[in-house]
């Protein structure tokens, strides 16, 4: 059996997009650009399937990210009855090169009483 390995870096076009098949799949759908050149750009539309989709499904539109993946053939036939096909890149692994601050869902501990007879004091060492 052969294997169709692709790796590439590049930007989302869009905010990646997360849905689950009538099956339960949880995957999304996401759309990279790559600058080959100054004046050339490739656009890949990849698909991560299941705890990758949902970090995945976090990034946004203008995200660096570095993919790995395999290539996966889409056919079909238009209502005009002409056939078509599609490459898709089956993301095995993202990476993110961009941070987002996000706020923490979790809230701020408060500051534990001072212990009885602590006094406040500073302990000099």
């Amino acid at each position: 059996m052969d294997v169709t390995s692709v790796q590439f870096t590049g930007r989302l076009t869009k905010d990646a997009e997360q849905v689950t098949t009538k099956t339960g799949t949880t995957l999304a759908r996401f759309s990279v650009a790559t600058n080959f050149s100054r004046d050339t750009a490739h656009f890949f539309d990849c698909t991560a399937f299941g705890r990758m989709s949902e970090w995945v499904a976090g990034l946004r539109k203008g995200d660096r990210v570095a993919v790995h993946g395999r290539l996966s053939k889409d056919e079909w036939q238009g209502n005009d009855g002409k056939k078509y096909s599609k490459l898709t890149v089956i993301a095995n692994d993202v990476v993110s090169f961009t941070y987002h601050d996000q706020p923490s869902s979790k809230p701020v501990a408060e500051e534990a009483p001072a212990a009885e007879g602590d006094g406040g004091e500073d302990i000099p060492f």
